[in-house]
Formats: structure tokens, sequence, C-alpha cells
């Protein structure tokens, strides 16, 4: 998973420009009429002003320190003094005098609270840019204490916590915030989605990963995303050999079966394998139609190896020219069978020949009858021959009962996320 969506920074520069642009040009504050700024204090807080106007900053916190030695200054003095002070240590970067400037002016009483919201979360910015995860956390959170609703610092939560490495409390943010847009029918940002892939994949919480995985295809279904979910199913802990067939069949659908680089090899390879798989388990007009394809399109039968792949087309051409002729043969001995996983394989077999209606329901008479070696996976498969067939609805539907914990109930919520693209 890319980690970009946690480095992007986010834009609340202009922001704290426009609010500390004020500092520079007025006076920082209403006096009541007994208030006034004395010339040992003034002075050098006008000069500052100057000096950050002209672009030298630095300069104008050494002014400020000629009022800092003026002693009994009024609240009112403070006020301005680090109300300036304040303006040029973010212009120059120095962003601990400027949080010091900012704590004084919060305990005077003096700043609005639109203000401190503001620049609170201004600093939290400043921080982040400046890769101090820590202040920008503490900045983000006290903004948010004051009141604050930016979206722009629920963006700087998740970052933040990410950053300090505590991933679980930005999932937990981040996950909440998710369902609530999802709740409201808008679609979140990916790089949303992104950020909490990442901090499920980096606290080893395998099911939140794939759950967030799953949720970047069902908004944004690129080849990427799938191919990182199709293998958090193939590398889950028990996922068994018989349900690599069922693997394939997703990745073929989903344009993965070549893995992360597609190269030809590798393309030719695994669709070779998918060929034998399907032969030995008996479906003949699946392989049919893939090997057609595979050697229409070069996937086969033009590389080092092509003299092998022909080999296996001839098996599958005579395979399918036999199993065309005795289709019908087993439908009897699936019948009177005492599990209904013969008839399932029977007309799952008749869905690769383009007999959908006789396969379905053949399929589902082997359902009906039950006592069902895998009864999850015989669910898939009904789910996969309706997707065939073209009946998505149904398809989805079934798929959505399909459970177990060794990846057939995986595959069926990834064939729902196919489906409705």
């Amino acid at each position: 998973m890319n980690n970009s969506s946690t480095k992007r920074p986010l834009r609340l520069r202009s922001r704290l420009c426009l609010c500390l642009a004020l500092v520079a040009g007025s006076a920082p504050a209403v006096a009541a009429p007994e208030e006034t700024v004395r010339a040992e204090v003034g002075k050098p807080v006008q000069a500052a002003q100057a000096l950050i106007k002209q672009g030298k900053f630095k300069e104008a916190l050494g002014k400020l320190r000629e009022a800092d030695s003026v002693a009994a200054r009024t609240p009112y003095e403070n006020y301005a003094l680090e109300y300036t002070r304040l303006s040029a240590a973010n212009s120059a970067g120095d962003l601990a005098t400027a949080s010091k400037a900012f704590e004084a002016l919060a305990a005077s009483g003096r700043l609005p609270p639109a203000s401190q919201q503001q620049i609170s979360l201004a600093l939290a910015s400043q921080y982040y840019r400046a890769g101090s995860y820590k202040e920008a956390l503490a900045w983000t959170q006290r903004y948010q204490q004051l009141g604050g609703q930016d979206p722009a610092a629920r963006t700087l939560l998740y970052q933040s916590h990410y950053q300090t490495g505590n991933f679980e409390a930005a999932a937990k943010a981040l996950g909440a915030d998710l369902a609530a847009e999802e709740k409201a029918g808008r679609v979140p940002a990916e790089n949303l989605y992104q950020l909490l892939a990442n901090c499920e994949l980096k606290r080893g919480n395998q099911v939140g990963y794939q759950q967030a995985l799953e949720k970047l295809l069902v908004a944004y279904p690129k080849r990427d995303y799938w191919l990182g979910a199709l293998q958090g199913v193939a590398t889950k802990p028990g996922f068994p050999d018989r349900l690599a067939l069922d693997l394939a069949r997703l990745r073929l659908a989903t344009d993965t079966l070549g893995g992360a680089t597609n190269a030809p090899a590798v393309l030719a390879e695994q669709t070779f394998d998918t060929l034998q798989r399907l032969l030995q388990a008996g479906f003949a007009g699946e392989a049919k139609a893939l090997s057609d394809e595979a050697f229409g399109r070069g996937i086969l039968g033009a590389g080092k190896d092509a003299a092998r792949e022909q080999r296996l087309r001839a098996l599958v051409d005579k395979t399918y020219a036999e199993d065309q002729k005795t289709l019908g043969q087993g439908d009897a001995e699936a019948a009177t069978a005492r599990s209904g996983d013969a008839l399932l394989a029977q007309g799952l077999n008749y869905v690769g020949h383009g007999q959908f209606d006789k396969g379905l329901a053949l399929m589902e008479q082997g359902l009906a009858k039950g006592s069902l070696k895998y009864p999850e996976d015989a669910k898939l498969h009904l789910g996969y021959a309706q997707l065939k067939a073209g009946r998505k609805a149904e398809a989805i539907k079934t798929f959505k009962t399909v459970g177990g914990t060794d990846g057939s109930a995986d595959l069926a919520r990834l064939w729902i996320v196919q489906a409705g693209h």
C-alpha cells in the first residue's frame, strides 16, 4: 500500500498567513480608554511590525526583545507584544516561539475564541509540515477542544497519529469518520481509505486491512487494489488449495491473473495452471473458453513454452469434445446420490458449456439436497454460476449468504464488489 497519503501536506498555510497578516498591519486589539502602550514598549513593537512588512522576521524578533526588558508591563502591553511576536515567529519558522506567544495570548483572555481556533489549527499544520508530529497532534487536539470543526483538522489528526506510530488511534478516528461519510451517501477521498489501510497494516490487523481494501475497491476499483485484496485472501492462514480455482476465477474476472507486473511469462504460467485446474476439476467448458481466449490473445502459444502450451490446448479441445457428447450422462446418477455435491458439480459444468438454465437448476437442486462436503463452497459456486449466466442480482444475493472463515466468505465479498462494477 502506498504511503503517500500520510506525507501529503495540508493546505493550511494561507489560513495562518491571513490570520497573522492582521497582526503586522494593525494594532492587535482595541484598548479600553485607560489602556495605553508606553513609548518604551510601543516603539519596538511598531518597529517590529515594520520589519515584518519588509520580510525581516528574525530582525523583528530581535527588536521585540527590547520590549521584553521593559519592567512592569501592563496586560495590554503584553498583548500587543505577544500578538506581534506570534506573527514574526511564524513567518520566521520559529514555531516554538510562535507557540509560546500564542499561549500568552490565549491566557490573556483577550484573544477571541474564533482566533484561538484559527491559530491553533494553523500551528498544527505548521508543525506537521516541519515534521514535528507530536506537536502537530497536540495543537490539532487543542483546536478540536476549542470547538473547531474544520474537516482539515480531522485529516491532520489521522496523519499525526499515524506519523507518531499510534496506528490504532488513527484507524479508530478515521474509521468512524469514513463510516459517517458512507452513511451520508458520500464517497470519502481515496487517500483517506489508503491511510486507513496503511494503519491497519501497520498495526497487524489483517482483517481490518482487508476490509479497508474492499472499501477502496468499491469506491475506486483499481487493479492495484484488486491485487492487494486477492493477495490478502491467498495468504490468509488456513486458505485451502481447494479454493485456488475459485481465486483464479476471480483473478480472471479482475484482470489480475498476471500479478503485479503482469509480465507475459507470469500471465502465461498462471493461465496454464488455471487451465490445468479446470480440467482436473472436470470443467471442460470453462477450460475451452479460457484456452480459446488465451491463445487468441497470444497469452499462450507464443513464448518459449509454446510447444508445451499447444499440447495442453490439444488436451483441452479433446476433453471438451468428449464432454459435449457425454454431458447429460451423469445427471441421473447425480440425482440419486446421497449428497448434493454431484448435482452441484454437474450443474456448474453445464454453466461452463453455456447451458445456464439447466446448470443453475441442477445446482439449486444440489443445494436443496444438502449433505454437502463444503456447504459454503457450494453457495460460492452457485453465486459464480449465476453471475456467469448474467443474473447479477441473484448472484449478489447468493454471495451474501456465504460464510466460513477459510476464504470462501472473503471471495464471496470480493465477487460482490466485482459484480457491482
